[in-house]
């Protein structure tokens, strides 16, 4: 099981790697729009009983001398309601591409990799501690 999440951190990091260059490589400009309206989407888990709400914003803004109306942003908080003006970055060569943060998507990957990374070597450290105490043990 630690060889398999160790595995799944590595791949993750190599993805990171690749989300991290593509997004560097693009052409991204700051600029301010407004929250044209702001999605609520309500899911149910069964397993749990619970019901969550995501909500998704979706921006209009002005970029080149062309508009651009209720673009989805990668972004939500609770502290912005419909008709704030919000911050964000558009790709020049791509204008309906935006971010909230250029880094966003990396750092997500990043998180990942770290946790199965992590959860690999914790497995393997246990497992190998565990077998050292039920088959090194003095015998009486």
């Amino acid at each position: 099981v630690g060889i398999v999440f160790i595995a799944i951190g590595i791949i993750a990091g190599i993805v990171a790697v690749f989300v991290g260059i593509n997004t560097s490589s693009k052409n991204y400009e700051k600029i301010t729009g407004v929250i044209s309206r702001i999605y609520t989407e309500e899911s149910y888990n069964a397993e749990t009983g619970e019901t969550t709400e995501d909500s998704i914003f979706f921006v209009s803004y002005e970029y080149g001398g062309k508009k651009y109306k209720d673009i989805r942003l990668d972004y939500y908080d609770a502290f912005h309601g419909e008709g704030d003006k919000i911050d964000f970055y558009v790709n020049a060569d791509d204008p309906k591409e935006i971010t909230k943060s250029l880094s966003f998507k990396t750092l997500i990957v990043i998180g990942l990799a770290v946790m199965f990374l992590g959860s690999g070597i914790f497995a393997i450290v246990k497992t190998k501690k565990s077998s050292n105490y039920m088959g090194g043990g003095e015998h009486f």
